[in-house]
């Protein structure tokens, strides 16, 4: 007898034929994990996630009434974007002081994928800065502009150019000992 099948044949299966079927079967895998950011989360997937090819054998198969399973294989063909799905966050259902304490946290499927939680356990916008409150209460009339905020200007032909009620002239021509008329006028230094 020649090893070609895992079939047990005895003197009353003479004359029947042995036959062969493939079978292709999509096997589709759904993991989670928690990670800082995608490129973390998909170096995660790919060192330890996927398929245990160890697990795919015989065992996965229904082989009854005279069926017998010859090979079992898996194979990657595909898989989709890795896709946010929630955030780990405080829970403040007890209160968000409490949750802090206990450490209790849940997942947020609200939260945006770049919120970022602050000392304080709130969850904020990353573009939010979080100097925008210490801004805003000593800035309340909005009458002055943060450093950070400020559009340099380039070259001389942005003097020339811009509006002339612009405060930066006042400071950029008293500079070079020259009037904001004659930095207009000019534009030399």
């Amino acid at each position: 007898m020649s090893n070609i099948t895992d079939q047990y044949i005895n003197k009353e299966d003479l004359g029947k034929n042995l036959y062969r079927k493939k079978t292709y079967y999509t096997l589709c895998i759904e993991q989670d994990v928690l990670a800082k950011n995608q490129d973390e989360a998909d170096n995660l997937f790919s060192d330890n996630g996927g398929i245990n090819h160890d697990k795919i054998n015989k065992d996965l198969t229904d082989a009854n009434n005279g069926v017998e399973t010859y090979m079992v294989d898996a194979n990657y063909t595909d898989s989709a974007k890795t896709e946010y799905v929630a955030k780990v966050v405080y829970d403040d259902y007890d209160g968000l002081e409490n949750a802090i304490e206990n450490g209790d946290v849940e997942l947020d499927t609200y939260a945006l994928e770049n919120d970022i939680i602050t000392a304080d356990g709130k969850v904020v916008d990353k573009e939010e800065s979080p100097l925008d409150d210490l801004h805003e209460a000593l800035n309340p009339l909005g009458r002055y502009i943060l450093n950070e905020e400020k559009k340099p200007i380039q070259s001389e032909l942005d003097f020339k150019n811009a509006d002339v009620n612009n405060p930066d002239f006042e400071k950029y021509a008293g500079r070079y000992g020259k009037s904001v008329k004659e930095w207009k006028d000019k534009g030399d230094k």
